[in-house]
């Protein structure tokens, strides 16, 4: 069911002028190929449950035997009355051997747990590396946005020039302005044009890999909308899995230690031979043997032992690693924050900027318009303008990105 939602949503998508972060992440699950992996371990889980479960039933074997010897068994006795029997060299048997574990000491129930939380850490690895992905797309959505912003203002740029030029030609036709600043005003505008053109190359390589990444076809004239900025943490998979794994590693030595203990087995054989359990009867016989058999490893050199010291280096290398891990989340969060600070304080100094070169601009345009100021001023502050602005909204995709990425990517940190 979840899977036909996600495939409704994904057509609706495709549907949209505009596309947020939440769309496209949505996409990146239903297409990324280890989503489908759920449901195989599901399947893998219900053949493990069953698998398992077999240890608990009856095991029958069937066993063929065919030997041959020099000499036989002798009674050292011997009798005027009646005659020993000579038994045959050669013994030939078929058995059908059943076994029942009547108490294994919850060895059984252990295996079951191992195979459940080994299924768990499948499954968090997954979840890992789908989360890696999204991150990917997190700085590709974020670098679509500001080749975006930055198309615009070169636009607007471009439009701007071209004003600049139709007042020029006018001016010329008076006796104003030379020609060469028209010359000086198209040498510009090619080299805007150019701008563009390296924008829009760049943009639409941008949307090529998000829809590679994301199965979806995105067309360059889709919006991508900001993302919203929230102050909820997010908790990284990374932590369970560390978790889940040094679980594993005590429940594996649980295990080891309750192979040790005391296992009641029942046993029961039916067989057919030549001899059958009477060795005297040389004919060919069918017989039956039952038992219970009580078995305690009460010395093996130390090997679950062994096991279990291994375990716990194990388990310490991966307490290790969790903390590790930890500090390079601190320290990727600590730079963050300290992004955070220089780009906020380069904003406010980039709005008054910016509110000076418009005014300069608009000086500069006026003067233009008038004949006053030459093309060369106009490239210059127009430009000036046009560059600011990317800066300006460069920082502020960068503040927004910083703040976002703390939140969603570093998460929570132990």
């Amino acid at each position: 069911m979840k899977k036909i939602l996600l495939m409704i949503y994904i057509f609706t998508i495709s549907q949209l002028f505009s596309i947020t972060l939440e769309d496209l992440e949505k996409s990146l699950e239903a297409n990324y190929p280890n989503f489908k992996n759920s449901d195989l371990y599901d399947k893998i889980t219900e053949i493990e449950e069953q698998k398992i479960l077999s240890y608990l039933f009856p095991q029958f074997s069937l066993i063929g035997s065919f030997s041959d010897q020099s000499e036989t068994m002798e009674l050292p006795i011997s009798s005027a009355l009646f005659q020993i029997p000579e038994t045959d060299t050669q013994r030939k048997q078929i058995v059908l051997n059943i076994d029942q574990i009547l108490y294994d000491s919850g060895v059984n129930h252990q295996r079951r747990e191992l195979s459940n939380l080994k299924m768990e850490i499948e499954n968090d690895e997954n979840v890992i590396k789908l989360e890696s992905l999204k991150e990917k797309l997190f700085s590709l959505y974020f670098a679509a946005l500001f080749q975006k912003e930055k198309l615009e203002i070169k636009q607007n740029l471009l439009n701007n020039l071209n004003e600049r030029k139709k007042t020029a030609i006018k001016s010329k036709e008076v006796g104003i302005l030379q020609e060469k600043d028209i010359y000086l005003l198209e040498s510009e505008i090619i080299k805007v044009e150019q701008d563009i053109l390296e924008a829009e190359s760049g943009l639409a390589d941008v949307y090529k890999k998000i829809s590679i990444l994301t199965g979806e076809s995105l067309a360059v004239g889709i919006d991508f909308e900001k993302p919203e900025f929230t102050e909820k943490h997010s908790y990284r998979k990374e932590y369970d899995l560390f978790k889940s794994r040094i679980l594993l590693l005590d429940e594996n030595s649980t295990l080891y230690s309750k192979l040790k203990l005391p296992k009641l087995v029942a046993n029961a054989q039916i067989g057919y031979g030549n001899p059958g359990l009477n060795i005297f009867d040389n004919e060919w016989n069918d017989f039956y043997k039952y038992s219970i058999n009580f078995k305690w490893d009460i010395w093996n050199w130390r090997r679950y032992h062994s096991e279990q010291e291994i375990l716990k280096v194990r388990k310490k290398i991966l307490e290790n690693e969790e903390s590790a891990f930890s500090k390079n989340l601190e320290m990727r969060k600590n730079e963050s924050i300290e992004k955070i600070k220089k780009i906020t304080a380069m904003l406010e100094n980039d709005r008054k900027i910016l509110e000076l070169r418009l005014k300069i601009q608009k000086i500069t345009n006026s003067q233009f318009d008038n004949g006053i100021a030459t093309s060369i001023d106009v490239i210059d502050d127009n430009t000036a303008v046009a560059n600011t602005q990317i800066s300006l909204r460069l920082r502020e995709l960068q503040l927004l990105y910083e703040k976002l990425y703390n939140k969603k990517y570093i998460g929570e940190i132990r």
